[in-house]
C-alpha cells in the first residue's frame, strides 16, 4: 500500500518534473525521493516517471495518477482542517525578527486564551520560514515575499529604517546614507536581511559604512546608543512599540528598498481562532 509521504513526494515531483529541486522543496535527499517513488511505482505496478534526455516527464499512468493523487491529498488536509478547528490550541508558537512585531498584541490574546502557552522566538526570515515549515512554529512574522510552496503569506505593512542617536548627540543633522557613512554605526549583524538591504545601499553609493557595532537584535542598538556616541538604524516598527522620547529620531533621507511584512504559516493549515485573532490583532497595530 502506498503512503501519505510518498503521495507527497509524487505531487512535489509532478511540479518540478526534476529530481534535484523536488528534493530541495521537500528537504530530503535525491537518493531517497528516488527511492520512495520507486517504492510507489512498485505497488502501483507500473511507471509514473521516464526520462527524455537529462528531464523527466510523467508517463499516461503518472498523468492519471496525478489527478487522484491531488485529490486523496486535497481529502487529507481537509480534514486536518476540520478536526484542527475543533482542537482548542494549548500553545501558540511565534516567530519574528524581534519580540516588538508580536509584543504589542501578546496581552490581549493571553486574556482571551488564559490556557493558552504563549512562546516567541527571535530568528531571521530564513529561520522562520524553515521553522514555519517544518511545524516548529506555528506563525511567524517575515519579510515579503516567501517564495515557497509551502508558507501561506498575508501582507500585514511595509516597514522602513530610522536613525536614532541619544538625545544629546547632535552630530547627524540629516540621515542621508552619505552622512550616516561619517559617523559610527550601531546596525543588526550581518545574518540579518535588513543589514544586507543597508549594504547594498551603501554600496550602491559607492560609500564604505562604519559598522562600530553589529548587534543581534533592535533592542541591542537602542539600549546602546543611548550610551554611546554611535548612530542606530532600527526600524519604524520597533519604534512604535517604544517611547520615542528616548531617542532623537531622524527619518532616513535615501529611498530604500522596501521592507514589506507578512504573516507567515504552514500551507494547509486552518487558521484556528488563536491564530487568527494573533493575525487580526497584528495587521491592525502594523498597518500602513
Amino acid at each position: 500500500m502506498w503512503t501519505l509521504t510518498q503521495l507527497r513526494y509524487f505531487n512535489i515531483l509532478t511540479q518540478t518534473l526534476n529530481y534535484r529541486e523536488a528534493a530541495e522543496r521537500l528537504d530530503i535527499s535525491e537518493p531517497a525521493l528516488s527511492m520512495q517513488i520507486r517504492k510507489l511505482e512498485s505497488v502501483l505496478g507500473t511507471k509514473l516517471f521516464h526520462r527524455q534526455g537529462r528531464a523527466i516527464a510523467l508517463t499516461t499512468a503518472g498523468r492519471q495518477f496525478t489527478f487522484h493523487a491531488i485529490q486523496i491529498l486535497q481529502a487529507v488536509d481537509d480534514a486536518n482542517r476540520s478536526v484542527t478547528a475543533r482542537t482548542p490550541r494549548q500553545t501558540l508558537r511565534l516567530g519574528a525578527s524581534g519580540n516588538h512585531l508580536f509584543s504589542p498584541i501578546i496581552g490581549r490574546i493571553a486574556d482571551a486564551y488564559p490556557q493558552l502557552t504563549i512562546q516567541m522566538s527571535e530568528l531571521t526570515t530564513t529561520d522562520i520560514i524553515d521553522q514555519v515549515k517544518n511545524h516548529t512554529l506555528d506563525a511567524g512574522i517575515a519579510f515579503l515575499p516567501v517564495d515557497d510552496p509551502a508558507i501561506s503569506s498575508h501582507y500585514l505593512f511595509s516597514d522602513r529604517l530610522m536613525a536614532i542617536t541619544a538625545p544629546d548627540n547632535n552630530a547627524l543633522q540629516k540621515a542621508t546614507l552619505a552622512n550616516l557613512s561619517r559617523v559610527p554605526l550601531a546596525v543588526l549583524a550581518d545574518r540579518f536581511y535588513v543589514r544586507r538591504i543597508l549594504d547594498d545601499a551603501f554600496q550602491a553609493q559607492s560609500l564604505v559604512p562604519h559598522y562600530q557595532l553589529a548587534l543581534g537584535s533592535y533592542h541591542s542598538i537602542a539600549t546602546v546608543v543611548q550610551h554611546s556616541h554611535a548612530v542606530g538604524l532600527v526600524s519604524a516598527a520597533f519604534l512604535r512599540s517604544q517611547d520615542p522620547h528616548r531617542w532623537r529620531i531622524l527619518p532616513l533621507a535615501d529611498t530604500l528598498t522596501p521592507l514589506p511584512m507578512g504573516f507567515i504559516y504552514p500551507r494547509g493549515t486552518a487558521l484556528d481562532p488563536v491564530l487568527q485573532q494573533t493575525y487580526q490583532a497584528v495587521a491592525a497595530f502594523h498597518h500602513d
